[in-house]
Parts: C-alpha cells; structure tokens; sequence
C-alpha cells in the first residue's frame, strides 16, 4: 500500500533517494508531507515548502505512517465472526438485498457513502443504487457534511466556491470565527493565524461561541451567547457597515424608501456586556459594532 494523493497517483514527487513529496489525503486544506520509508516503518512529516501547511501538520496527518501497516486490518471477508470467501459473502449480501426488495420495495434500500472516494467511484455507486435498485436514496458524507456551507455560499456569492485563500487569514485586521472551534477541527490554519498574529500583534480575533474551546485561548474576546440573539450578533456588523456605506449616498435615496427603514437596535436585545468576556486593551468589540466589556 502506498500513500499517494487522493486524486491522482502521478502527483508524488520523488525528490530524493527514499523520500516522496506527495498530499495528505485525508481533510480538504491539502497539506504537503514528506514520506520516507524505511526497512521496518514509513515515516512522515510535513513539507516545510508547501504553500498550505509550511510544514505544519495536525495529529492525523502526523500518524498517516501508522495506517500502512497490515496489523489489525480486515483482510478478508467474515461471516458471523468467521472467515468467508469473497463468493460467500457475496451471495449472502446480494440475497439479503434481493429479499428486502422483494419484500418492502427498492426504497427500502439507502447508501450511505464514504466522502474518500473518487469520482469515477461515486458515478458507480449511484448506478448501483439509481440504475439498478431502483432507489433515490442515496447520499455521501462529501455532500453532508458540507450542505449548508454549500448552501450558503450559492446563496451569497452565486457558487460553492470559497471567496478567499488561507493568505486571507493571514493578512486580516480582524478574525471573527463563529461557532469554530478552529484549534481543534482546522489546526493548521489556526496555527497560522496564531502565527501571523505573534508577528503583528495588532490582529484581533473575536470568537463567538457558547462553549470556551481551546479556540478561546488565542482570542482577544469571547461572545459566549446563548442561542437566542445569535442571528441579531450575525446581522449587528452587518447592518453597522450598510449604514456606513449608505451614509455617502443619504441625500439620493429617495424620501419614500428611507422612512421605511431605521438601523436596528440589535445591540439593545443582545445584552453584550453579560455575555462576553475580553481581554483587557485587546478588546475588538467596537471593531464589529458591539458593546466592549469591562473584563476578560
């Protein structure tokens, strides 16, 4: 077995004797590694010259070396805890398949697939299940996990496309990270926000989560909020900027629309300085349009 990238097996790079350049092939930030195989053990590490990781790598790419092993591996069908041949256990899957059908009808039958596999792997499996059960119920943890991200992105922007890159992260004035508990579920691009941050301590990270996660540690304030105001929190800046950027243009805007709309009041309902906690003289509060509290 061996570690190449997800998406294509010419991708790795030989750059010297014994060590491959290649991708990590597990969540979607594309870390570079460095695979070295030895007499007993492949070991990795991160490529200090790819431009996503620098190097950094989070606990499970640190342990891909451990996953080429055979030990503790199913290497061969079971059934009812005993070895099968791959005939039998076929059999036994297709029959079981071929009964429930009979009995409750095709929608009976739902896949659940993996996010890991390849294109040409999700074009048969949807054969499998559309084609030939007979059966819409299907769906991947690719499209799960990400459906309302998706959502959300055709909505605002016109496409699932991320509109940024990780030097975004890097170069901003303020961070707000909702509900993320980044340290944990997306390391490598927390550490270079920490990073860049230890280099320009003028950077201010917000983080707006009722849990205090290890996130929180790196931050200069912590909304905790309770459920209820999040969407007023949401739409607090978001109305602060509309205002700003229609005040140059006040004078334009017909009468009859204006007297429709007022500012609203979201700061009133949110209650802020019960909720938040910041660090003193680092507070960003005032930087998203809300109430700064007096102590951390």
């Amino acid at each position: 077995m061996s570690l190449q990238p997800a998406n294509s097996t010419t991708d790795a790079v030989v750059i010297k004797t014994g060590v491959t350049k290649t991708t990590c092939p597990y969540c979607g930030v594309g870390c570079g590694v460095l695979i070295e195989k030895t007499s007993d053990k492949v070991e990795v590490k991160g490529d200090p010259d790819h431009p996503s990781n620098f190097g950094r790598l989070c606990s499970k790419g640190s342990a891909l070396g451990e996953t080429v092993s055979l030990e503790g591996r199913l290497l061969e069908p079971r059934i009812h805890g005993k070895a099968a041949s791959w005939n039998e256990a076929l059999d036994m899957v297709a029959s079981r398949f071929s009964a429930t059908i009979a009995e409750h009808g095709p929608d009976s039958v739902a896949f659940y697939v993996s996010g890991q596999l390849l294109t040409e792997d999700y074009y048969v499996i949807n054969k499998l299940a559309k084609g030939f059960v007979g059966t819409a119920n299907i769906d991947t943890n690719s499209r799960l996990c990400m459906a309302s991200s998706v959502a959300g992105h055709k909505r605002a922007f016109g496409s699932d496309t991320v509109p940024g890159c990780y030097e975004d992260l890097e170069q901003a004035d303020l961070i707000v990270l909702v509900g993320s508990n980044a340290a944990w579920c997306h390391p490598v691009l927390f550490q270079r926000m920490m990073a860049a941050k230890e280099k320009n301590p003028d950077i201010r990270v917000v983080v707006i989560d009722p849990r205090r996660t290890q996130t929180c540690e790196g931050a200069d304030c912590r909304c905790a909020l309770v459920p209820t105001p999040f969407c007023s929190m949401v739409c607090c800046p978001i109305s602060i900027l509309l205002v700003s950027a229609i005040k140059p243009l006040w004078r334009s805007i017909p009468p009859a629309l204006m007297q429709h709309w007022q500012p609203p009041a979201y700061s009133i309902s949110l209650k802020l300085p019960a909720h938040a906690v910041c660090r003193k003289d680092r507070c960003s509060c005032s930087s998203i349009g809300l109430a700064k509290p007096a102590k951390w």
